[in-house]
């Protein structure tokens, strides 16, 4: 009974140091790189061994067979060392049997994971080993040096590519090749790997793929309908390659509007050919009919425009007036095409007419004065037609003579050979006529007697006696007639008187 009881203290006293035991031998399997999610290694049933794994400072580190896919059998046990080896950290039966070591590295550089039985350094049993780390530690990132996309590399059948990477030495390539960068010809899409010395100085594997364009690209052209409307935008967009080149000289997506019939080409480009499509417009036009009444008029008349057009809106250019009735009063000085587009809000159409023009004539009046007594005659000459018509008067020949009695505005309208009429005006002034009047003192005189004779009504006088004064005094021997002229702001009256 002694016996039994000197067996358990011992027991006792050594389990504390069981559980801190460690191993650190056996031969390398190979080598590890944590990463920050689970990852499983399948552990085989033997004498203990190790893999290699490059740590780096500050970085937790987790190897279990509790979690993460881990499994075990038996009494699995679990050693970190540095590459002395040194242990540094290590665990027996953190679930059940089931080890799990959670270990944040001090010292950045290549480390060990010791796999092995308790108890410690026996055989290691069939299990399943889960490790990750914090965050990566050992990272290799290779890329193309062209390609468009250098993460993604596409290149044309029959093309090269150059393929590199940030690693350092201890170069291995999947195609055999031992240089810092390949160049390659891939014909299909192809992965390339690159085992190598990373910038953490740990050994790490990458890969990268290429993906090989093999044709031409295979065009297709969307709009909204091949069959518009005069007037109406559409959008021409092409689709099927990387780049797009438009007769229009607009880009991929732009708008156009024919206005006839029309065939648009595109020419695309992906990078390993061009290709080329075609779209053909059909324009139909709102059919427009105009007529003109007259289409022939004199310079500066009107003529009425009308349109006949499902449409309610027109538009007439040169003019650029608008209506929605479809009637336009026009009148050119010259010759003149007019241009109508009628539109309903979908579908316009345009159509044209010319209305010619004559000339008028250019008619003036030529006066012989325009200042005139009143009642005396004036002469007035009209030029510049073949025929005229005189008002007031109503006279038609060129030349008129005409009395007013006071200022008058005459006008002639007058026609060329080709009917065209055009006026003139002529304004003729008055100025009021004197009205004299003529006395004597005695009607009978005696032969040889003295009489006096006096005028009035006027400003100035002249008598036929050659008297220049309102009166004057006679003695005729005989029965006399005696005239006198009164003169009144250059118009004049004449009066007689007989003295007997």
């Amino acid at each position: 009974m002694k016996h039994i009881y000197t067996f358990i203290l011992a027991l006792l006293l050594l389990l504390p140091f069981y559980s801190k035991s460690q191993c650190t031998q056996g031969t390398s399997a190979g080598t590890i790189i944590p990463q920050t999610t689970w990852q499983t290694q399948g552990i085989t049933a033997g004498s203990p061994y190790y893999y290699n794994f490059f740590a780096a400072a500050g970085v937790t580190y987790t190897f279990t067979y509790c979690q993460g896919g881990g499994s075990y059998s038996g009494d699995p046990y679990l050693t970190v060392s540095n590459a002395g080896p040194t242990a540094l950290q290590w665990n027996d039966d953190f679930c059940s049997l089931g080890s799990e070591v959670i270990w944040t590295c001090m010292t950045t550089g290549q480390h060990r994971i010791y796999l092995s039985g308790c108890c410690p350094c026996s055989n290691a049993p069939s299990a399943t080993m889960a490790y990750r780390a914090s965050q990566n530690s050992c990272s290799l990132n290779v890329q193309a040096v062209s390609g468009g996309n250098t993460v993604f590399p596409q290149i044309c059948a029959g093309s090269s590519l150059m393929l590199t990477s940030n690693a350092i030495s201890n170069y291995s390539w999947s195609n055999g090749a031992t240089t810092p960068s390949i160049t390659v010809s891939p014909t299909v899409n192809t992965v390339y790997t690159l085992t190598a010395m990373s910038p953490s100085n740990c050994i790490v594997a990458s890969t990268i793929a290429v993906n090989v364009n093999t044709s031409s690209p295979v065009l297709s052209v969307n709009t909204i309908s091949t069959n518009i409307c005069l007037g109406m935008v559409i959008a021409l967009q092409a689709s099927g390659a990387n780049t797009y080149t438009w007769n229009t000289g607009t880009a991929n997506g732009g708008t156009i509007a024919p206005q006839t019939n029309t065939t648009y080409i595109v020419s695309g480009q992906n990078g390993c050919g061009t290709s080329t499509a075609a779209v053909n417009i059909s324009v139909t036009p709102l059919q427009v009919v105009t007529i003109a009444s007259p289409t022939i008029v004199c310079s500066g008349s009107s003529a009425t425009i009308n349109i006949a057009a499902a449409a309610s809106n027109f538009t007439i250019n040169p003019l650029g007036l608008t209506s929605q009735t479809g009637s336009f009063v026009v009148s050119p000085t010259i010759a003149t095409i007019f241009t109508v587009t009628a539109s309903n809000g979908t579908c316009a159409g345009t159509s044209t007419l010319s209305i010619s023009t004559i000339p008028i004539p250019t008619v003036s009046i030529a006066s012989s004065s325009s200042v005139t007594c009143a009642g005396a005659p004036i002469t007035m000459t009209a030029s510049g037609g073949i025929s005229y018509t005189w008002n007031p008067g109503n006279l038609t020949t060129p030349i008129v003579t005409v009395s007013p009695n006071g200022p008058t505005l005459f006008s002639v309208v007058a026609s060329n050979a080709l009917g065209c009429t055009a006026s003139a005006n002529q304004v003729i002034l008055t100025s009021v006529s004197p009205s004299v009047n003529v006395s004597s003192n005695a009607n009978l005189i005696c032969t040889g007697g003295n009489v006096i004779l006096t005028a009035s009504g006027a400003g100035s006088y002249s008598w036929s006696t050659g008297a220049t004064t309102a009166t004057i005094s006679v003695s005729p021997n005989q029965t006399s007639i005696y005239t006198v002229t009164g003169t009144q702001n250059t118009c004049s009256d004449t009066k007689t008187i007989s003295v007997a």
